[in-house]
């Protein structure tokens, strides 16, 4: 199941980098940020894309014990958005696997 598990995570974590990799080629950035504004789903999207991003800093925060790593972490997780997330996920796997099940 892990590697079922990681294996998932490792392809939506690779479509979603040709995704932003084609995305920032077609288009200059305030383009983009131009027609975000005028769609109210677009809008809606970007809000909670940023909200669960958010949310995983908070969790990789508070789970690795070292700080430096975890701002390390969270910085490439701004910086890159879910891509990163899908490799926090696949490293870190069995660590939070671990504290999930000492619970």
């Amino acid at each position: 199941m892990d590697i079922i598990f990681k294996g998932v995570v490792g392809l939506f974590s690779v479509a979603v980098t040709v995704l932003l990799a084609m995305a920032i080629a077609s288009e200059t950035p305030i383009d983009s940020i131009i027609a975000i504004a005028d769609n109210p789903f677009a809008l809606a999207f970007s809000i909670e894309m940023v909200l669960g991003i958010l949310v995983l800093a908070i969790v990789i925060f508070l789970v690795e014990s070292n700080t430096t790593t975890a701002l390390i972490w969270i910085a490439l997780l701004f910086t890159f958005g879910n891509p990163v997330a899908g490799a926090y996920l696949i490293v870190r796997y069995n660590h939070l696997k671990s504290l999930v099940s000492s619970q």
